[in-house]
């Protein structure tokens, strides 16, 4: 899946992250692909402002966000040869 371009109006930084292209837009928000200051690609997922505004929709998004925590520790452990914990 190629990320589209960035388009006029776009954030072209979100926390620090540099964005380079959109992965995808759905009713929660968008997914931008971001780069780290060493250059690896990260997904960094905002939520439209009505959904920001729902209490049942944040913690979705927050879940969403702690189960992807544990996949990247995973899959870092993994890349170090440690493994799963």
């Amino acid at each position: 899946m190629e990320p589209r371009p960035l388009a006029e109006g776009d954030p072209r930084r979100i926390s620090g992250y540099p964005l380079t292209g959109v992965l995808g837009a759905g009713g929660q928000g968008v997914v931008y692909l971001g780069r780290t200051p060493h250059g690896q690609p990260v997904a960094v997922k905002t939520l439209h402002a009505r959904p920001a505004g729902d209490a049942g929709a944040r913690e979705r998004f927050l879940r969403e966000a702690a189960i992807a925590a544990r996949v990247a520790a995973f899959l870092h452990r993994a890349r170090a040869g440690r493994g799963p914990r």
